[in-house]
């Protein structure tokens, strides 16, 4: 029993030891870089100081000299500066891309499922690859409307050929649209891939605006009914206070 404990008491050491040699190999190779890029920059603007000073009557070996070691410091908090925000924007950046194609954020839990529809997570994805193929295409919105068109869809009583039709075209196109356009993207060209990106948009664009007509349509309808209702309502008011 004390060997077998001995021996986990030695890998846990010998992982420390390894963990903390990386890190200080990796703090070691960084302090390097900083100084050596710091010199270089410190060693150019003294050559230029030098040159200017020689063509100047000036001794310029004694000027250059002076001028490296004044350059220095500020070349390496210069430097220092520029390794961080190189850093910071390295550990931000997305994991997983389309080639050539930024990532847009995308929300923790998707509308689709928010809302429970049908076919959830087949729309969920493909909006998701929407979204990270055109970042700057505000597809969130259209994301929504096309959502909250099924959504309505689903919970109507009655049936509507065409509110039918919509719906099970939005079902089984758009993922289609997406899943062929990421294919293409992936191993295209940059001027395919955004030609290829741009045509995608503009499909659903397009199918967006018949959810929006539609849930526009639909609202009149339900708008409507309830004017109906309350005429019905009012009715039945004046009826039993004309028998008072």
């Amino acid at each position: 029993m004390m060997w077998f404990l001995g021996l986990v008491l030695a890998v846990f050491v010998c992982g420390f030891v390894v963990v903390v040699g990386m890190a200080i190999l990796r703090a070691i190779i960084d302090l390097m870089a900083r100084l050596i890029l710091a010199a270089s920059a410190a060693i150019a603007v003294g050559v230029g100081a030098g040159v200017i000073a020689m063509q100047s009557g000036a001794d310029g070996m004694t000027v250059g000299i002076l001028v490296v070691l004044l350059a220095f410091l500020p070349a390496l908090l210069v430097v220092g500066r520029w390794r961080n925000r190189t850093g910071k924007a390295m550990d931000a950046e997305p994991s997983h891309t389309v080639p050539g194609v930024e990532l847009s954020p995308i929300p923790a839990k998707p509308i689709e499922r928010t809302l429970s529809l049908k076919d959830a997570d087949s729309l969920a994805k493909a909006w998701d690859d929407a979204l990270r193929m055109a970042p700057g295409e505000a597809l969130g919105d259209d994301r929504e409307i096309c959502a909250r068109f099924l959504a309505s869809f689903e919970a109507a009583a009655d049936i509507d050929p065409a509110a039918t039709d919509l719906a099970t075209f939005i079902r089984r196109h758009v993922p289609g649209l997406v899943a062929e356009t990421r294919a293409v993207v992936e191993g295209a060209e940059r001027d395919e891939q955004c030609e290829a990106i741009a045509a995608m948009v503009a499909n659903l664009r397009q199918v967006t605006g018949d959810a929006r007509a539609a849930l526009a349509s639909r609202h009149v309808t339900a708008r409507e009914r309830l004017g109906a209702r309350r005429i019905r309502f009012a009715m039945r008011a004046a009826e039993r206070k004309g028998l008072q």
